[in-house]
């Protein structure tokens, strides 16, 4: 026993350990890994989608399948046809709008439905005037994106 300044002795004080236990570390390899290329959403407009049309099935014929062009979602049999690949008569559109002018039949005629409504529902505003002005305008064949016969 160790002794203290006094001359007396002590008891032995002995400090616990604490019991240390060694784990096994986890081994972790290091894989390099490839970043993947992220693309942007592209802000174009889209583009047309190209779909096939049903064709009609001949036993020993090859078949060939022609493309159409799909525009907004639509075929192109349900896309509105232009007035240029169906050119009007002058003389039926005259005619029209001299005498249904002002109810915007010639417009309709022509193709125009939008303005037709317009002339229908707004012509008496006018007092006649935007009548007579479509009757220049098709006896001169001035009407904008009007294809006329030859």
């Amino acid at each position: 026993m160790p002794e203290n300044t006094d001359g007396t002795q002590s008891p032995e004080v002995t400090n616990p350990t604490p019991e240390t236990t060694t784990q096994p570390t986890p081994i972790v390899e290091a894989v390099p890994s490839e970043p993947t290329p992220v693309t942007p959403p592209s802000a174009e407009a889209p583009q047309p989608v190209e779909t096939a049309a049903p064709q009609p099935e001949v036993a020993g014929a090859p078949t060939a399948v022609a493309p159409q062009v799909v525009i907004n979602n639509t075929l192109p049999e349900a896309q509105p046809q232009l007035s240029a690949g169906n050119p009007k008569n002058h003389v039926v559109a005259l005619l029209l709008s001299i005498f249904l002018g002002g109810l915007g039949v010639d417009r309709f005629y022509l193709g125009q439905v939008g303005l037709g409504v317009a002339k229908l529902l707004l012509s008496w505003l006018t007092f006649g005037i935007w009548w007579l002005i479509d009757v220049i305008l098709i006896a001169a064949k001035k009407v904008n994106g009007v294809t006329w016969e030859s």
